[in-house]
């Protein structure tokens, strides 16, 4: 059933065409946040998505800093072909996104994120660098 579902998906996919796209916000339903982030060096996330519609485009992810509070900004093409049959019936779609947040010195940064409330971000030495959401216990199968 998935491996049809995913084959349906790319073939949605490939028939997208930019001319019918646009780019919207998607919507965060989970951070992956460490507890403490490491000073100075980039910090890399996952970010799960709250629920994609059938046939999207991988959601993609960036950060900035704007106005003292870290954003990011995920987003995604929706195109035309979504409305199609197969692409309704594969419904919600949660899928995990990888985001860069930028340097930062050490301190307390508010993240936003479309769609999710409003987080906390430590950053202090001896922090990670990295941070994943955990394996299901299934492996995800």
């Amino acid at each position: 059933m998935l491996r049809i579902a995913a084959s349906l998906a790319a073939l949605a996919l490939a028939a997208c065409s930019t001319d019918n796209c646009n780019t919207v916000a998607a919507d965060v339903g989970e951070l992956c946040l460490p507890q403490t982030a490491a000073p100075n060096v980039q910090l890399a996330i996952e970010v799960r998505e709250l629920c994609g519609r059938g046939c999207s485009h991988q959601p993609g992810c960036s950060a900035i800093m704007r106005n003292g509070q870290l954003v990011l900004d995920v987003s995604q093409d929706i195109c035309q072909d979504v409305q199609y049959l197969n692409c309704i019936q594969l419904g919600c779609v949660t899928r995990t996104i990888r985001c860069i947040l930028p340097a930062l010195p050490e301190g307390d940064y508010t993240l936003v994120a479309p769609g999710s409330a409003v987080q906390l971000l430590r950053v202090r030495s001896g922090g990670q660098t990295v941070c994943h959401f955990p394996l299901p216990a299934d492996g995800g199968v």
